[in-house]
């Protein structure tokens, strides 16, 4: 019986050392995303990086920019914005290049594209965007 409770108590303890190893890995690779996602954020700062981000992109127009405010998505809270643009194609893949790969972690949750009425060469852009919250 005594080996049977050492055996049991062995196993138990190498569950434990490996779930501590999990841990550890998962600090780890959280740390190389930490400074990417913003510990006190609000709409109005998410709102102001993308508005500064645009004017990186001159050739694309911003015709709207909505909060929708936070919700869950997962285990992760997200701001949701709504976003309007205008511009020729190669613009407009730029821009949504951009928001790819920023340094912010945002996601493209849907995404609408459609020629500008009466203005040849030019297309109106509706996007939800999702941005992790800290």
């Amino acid at each position: 019986d005594q080996i049977e409770a050492t055996a049991k108590d062995r196993e138990q303890s190498e569950t434990h050392l490996t779930l501590a190893r999990e841990i550890e890995a998962l600090r780890v690779e959280t740390e190389v995303f930490k400074d990417r996602i913003p510990t006190h954020i609000d709409a109005n700062e998410r709102v102001e990086y993308i508005l500064g981000s645009v004017r990186k992109f001159p050739a694309v127009k911003m015709l709207k920019l909505e909060p929708l405010g936070m919700r869950k998505h997962g285990p992760f809270d997200v701001v949701t914005l709504k976003i309007e643009l205008q511009g020729s194609f190669r613009d407009l893949d730029e821009m949504l290049a951009w928001i790819e790969v920023n340094p912010r972690l945002l996601r493209v949750d849907s995404l609408i594209l459609e020629p500008t009425r009466g203005k040849a060469g030019s297309l109106d852009l509706k996007l939800t965007v999702l941005g992790m919250a800290g």
